[in-house]
């Protein structure tokens, strides 16, 4: 059954942040199965809790059981003053 359908998939998930004034930024990957939140009262919770800030329908909630995580931050080298 495909994830889209309430099933289990293998999924990859990455968030990155650059912080151009301090001139450094992060980044993390996650990987792992993924499965659809269907609970009534968790998707209420969620949907109260997380403000997705792209415009649209957001009635969808996947939980990511992480097998895989990693990340790295990234800092130029500061200049003297």
């Amino acid at each position: 059954m495909p994830a889209s359908a309430g099933g289990v998939g293998l999924v990859g998930f990455e968030v990155d942040r650059i912080d151009e004034v301090n001139r450094e930024g992060w980044s993390v990957q996650v990987t792992g199965p993924a499965r659809r939140i269907d609970e009534p009262v968790t998707v209420w919770l969620l949907h109260d809790l997380i403000k997705p800030w792209p415009p649209g329908d957001h009635d969808v909630c996947v939980r990511i059981d992480p097998v895989h995580v990693s990340g790295r931050h990234v800092r130029a080298d500061r200049r003297p003053d």
